[in-house]
């Protein structure tokens, strides 16, 4: 026993000092749980999920000490003093972990990524991060934080991509939404930013991250569409892919056209919430998911079909009081409340909305 924690924590000198780290190769064989493994981890398991984690991880030490080749303790260890925010410690049982030819070395590399990221190591997240693509290759959190660390690097395109597979895998990760957005808003490319916003506040409508990408919101609807006097309304097309026929590129200069309606007399007195309720109306109205073809890419097939559906569902009126529940104005709140009904149709046809990649689904 005193040999397997003297070399657990000469791993963790290690890592605080090597310049880099790199991935164990999984060697050796795990040796399967005894009952009274089985026992202890499940135990272990338990504190886990009620925050006990010092006891959880006392547990799971009882158990490597009784078998150091059980693959299952080593990962709930790891994930027991990750979650405690020892990131060295959860690293070290990790690296331990992925020297055994098991089905949890995606895991453990995952979970490796995570603690290097966290400690300042994006490059040897990296590795690790792809390193579990091999074996969990339908985990989109994988390809999500991947994505995050190239972002962190100001690598924007390799950033782009990942955020695209992990919304590939799960089309409801917030977090995936709010991300790609961003990137699309540095690019100045107005729609696919202002159509991920919309549809990250659909999933995500009442956190502190809501309040910050409503503000987000109104920054990119009001984009490239400028009164200049009272005769005078600038439109600047600037965010555009360039691609033959791109679906985005027509959905903007109908947008801004749209936009710009806000300045005619018939729209004078008009709250802003009513313009931009008529904005969105308009917009839902305009994106047709039988006009998508097969060139089109994933993010216009995939968001041009869920508004498309949206407003075919009737949702379209509902979906803009809805994201925007957290402002304080009554005439909002008020909808809400007599509406609460439609308001609970719209987030289970949400929640079970299904996406397929193909012109008609």
């Amino acid at each position: 026993m005193k040999h397997f924690y003297h070399t657990g924590l000469l791993l963790i000198f290690l890592i605080g000092c090597a310049g880099n780290v790199t991935v164990p190769q999984p060697l050796k064989e795990p040796v399967a749980s005894t009952d009274i493994e089985k026992e202890k981890i499940d135990k272990g398991i338990y504190f886990h999920d009620q925050g006990k984690y010092d006891e959880a991880i006392k547990i799971y030490k009882e158990v490597l000490a009784l078998n150091p080749d059980n693959v299952m303790a080593l990962h709930e260890i790891a994930y027991s003093y990750f979650v405690f925010g020892d990131l060295k410690a959860s690293l070290s049982y990790a690296l331990k972990g992925l020297q055994y030819n098991s089905d949890l070395l995606g895991q453990f590399s995952f979970m490796a990524g995570n603690c290097l990221d966290d400690l300042g190591k994006p490059r040897d997240a990296i590795k690790f991060y792809t390193n579990a693509i091999k074996y969990i290759p339908d985990e989109n959190m994988v390809y999500y934080n991947l994505g995050v660390t190239y972002f962190k690097l100001k690598h924007t395109d390799e950033a782009q991509k990942n955020f695209l597979k992990s919304l590939e895998l799960d089309i409801h990760h917030a977090s995936s939404h709010l991300a790609l957005a961003k990137i699309y808003m540095q690019k100045g490319e107005q729609i696919p930013a202002l159509l991920l916003l919309t549809r990250f506040l659909i999933l995500e409508p009442n956190s502190q991250r809501s309040v910050e990408t409503l503000a987000l919101l109104e920054n990119v609807m009001a984009a490239g569409v400028e009164k200049e006097n009272a005769n005078t309304i600038n439109i600047n097309i600037f965010g555009l892919t360039g691609q033959n026929g791109s679906q985005f590129d027509k959905i903007e200069m109908f947008y801004k056209l749209s936009r710009a309606t806000r300045y005619l007399k018939k729209n004078a007195g008009k709250s802003e919430f009513e313009l931009r309720l008529g904005e969105f109306s308009s917009l839902f109205e305009f994106m047709k998911k039988d006009d998508l073809k097969e060139s089109d890419s994933f993010l216009e097939k995939y968001l041009i079909s869920y508004f498309s559906d949206l407003n075919k569902a009737g949702f379209g009126e509902c979906c803009v009081y809805y994201i925007h529940q957290l402002i304080d104005d009554e005439n909002i709140q008020q909808w809400l409340r007599q509406h609460w009904h439609e308001v609970q149709e719209f987030e289970k046809w949400n929640n079970a909305y299904e996406f397929v990649a193909t012109k008609r689904q």
